[in-house]
C-alpha cells in the first residue's frame, strides 16, 4: 500500500471591470480576479477579434458601436485557472458642431450648437474661445472678444458630453473683424444755402453703405457724400448730424458731428432828407445774428 499527499489548490475566480464603452474612445478594464497576487498569467478577449495576454488593467479602442463579449482566462503560478465572460455595449459618439456669427470687433460673438447624437442625449457643454480666458458651459453661449483694429482669428474649441459619459470635440477657426471708422466733415454754411458733407470714413475692406441723418428730422440721405438745404432760419441754429457706415465684413460704426447754419444778415440803413447842393448822409442799421458784418 501507497499513501501519498495530494495537494488540491483552490481555483482562482476570475473577474474584472470595465469602464463606459464609447465608440473610438479607450475602454479601462480592470482585473479583479481572487487572489490576485497569484495570477501569473491573463488571456484577454475583447470580443471584435482583438486579443492581448499579460495585460493587468488594459484598455482598448472598439471602432463599432454594438455589444460585444469580453472573456478573461486568469491563470495562477500552479496552472489552475478560472474564465469569466462579460457583455460590454460599445455607444456611438455625440456629433459635437456649432455655428457662428459674422463678429465685428467690440460686439459679442454668439455661439449657436448644433451638436446631435442618436442615442442617449446631450448631458454638458464646454466651450473654450481660444483666446486664453474666455470658457463657458452654456449651450447657446455669447463671448466678447477684446477689441481690435486688425483682423483676428482664435480656435474655438466645443466639447459635448452625453448622459452614459461619451464625448466628442470639434475645433473651428473664428474671425474677429475691426469695425469701420466712421468719420465726415461739413462746411458752416449760410441759411438758404446747401450744406456739403463729406464722407472719411476708413476699412480694412470696402465700405459699402452710408446711413445719413441731417438733424433736423427731417434731412436724410444713403449717399457717400451727400448735399442737403436746412430751412431757412432767423437764428444761429446748430444740428447733430449723425453717419453709420457699414463694411463688407458686416460691421458698422456710428459718428455724430455738429453743423451751424447761420441766418443771413438784415440789411438796412437810414439817410437824411438833404437840400440840392448839400451832401446826403447815409447811415448803415444792417444787423446779423450770425457773426459780425464785415463788408
Amino acid at each position: 500500500t501507497l499513501n501519498r499527499l495530494i495537494a488540491v489548490n483552490k481555483l482562482p475566480v476570475a473577474n474584472f471591470n470595465f469602464s463606459i464603452g464609447c465608440l473610438g474612445l479607450n475602454t479601462s478594464f480592470s482585473d479583479t480576479t481572487i487572489p490576485l497576487g497569484v495570477i501569473t498569467v491573463r488571456k484577454w478577449d475583447f470580443g471584435d477579434g482583438s486579443s492581448i495576454n499579460n495585460i493587468q488593467n488594459p484598455t482598448h479602442k472598439y471602432n463599432t458601436a454594438n455589444v460585444f463579449n469580453i472573456t478573461l482566462i486568469a491563470i495562477d503560478s500552479v496552472g489552475c485557472s478560472d474564465t469569466v465572460t462579460k457583455n460590454i455595449t460599445i455607444n456611438p459618439l455625440p456629433v459635437s458642431n456649432f455655428n457662428i456669427n459674422s463678429i465685428c470687433s467690440g460686439t459679442n460673438a454668439n455661439f449657436i450648437d448644433s451638436s446631435y447624437i442618436n442615442v442617449a442625449s446631450i448631458s454638458s457643454y464646454l466651450w473654450d474661445f481660444g483666446d486664453g480666458s474666455g470658457f463657458s458651459i452654456l449651450k447657446n453661449p455669447t463671448y466678447p472678444y477684446a477689441k481690435t483694429n486688425n483682423s483676428k482669428t482664435y480656435n474655438v474649441k466645443l466639447k459635448v458630453s452625453d448622459n452614459l459619459g461619451c464625448y466628442d470635440s470639434i475645433i473651428k477657426v473664428v474671425r474677429i473683424n475691426p469695425q469701420p471708422i466712421a468719420e465726415f466733415t461739413t462746411n458752416t454754411i449760410c441759411s438758404g444755402a446747401q450744406s456739403v458733407f463729406q464722407d472719411n470714413s476708413t476699412s480694412i475692406t470696402t465700405i459699402n453703405s452710408w446711413d445719413w441723418n441731417f438733424g433736423d428730422g427731417i434731412g436724410v440721405s444713403t449717399t457717400k457724400n451727400p448735399t442737403y438745404t436746412y430751412a431757412n432760419t432767423l437764428t444761429k441754429k446748430t444740428y447733430n448730424v449723425r453717419l453709420i457706415v457699414n463694411d463688407n465684413n458686416g460691421c458698422k460704426d456710428t459718428v455724430y458731428h455738429d453743423t451751424y447754419i447761420n441766418p443771413l444778415p438784415i440789411p438796412n440803413y437810414q439817410y437824411n432828407t438833404a437840400c440840392f447842393g448839400n451832401a446826403s448822409v447815409f447811415i448803415d442799421t444792417s444787423s446779423s445774428v450770425g457773426g459780425k458784418i464785415t463788408g
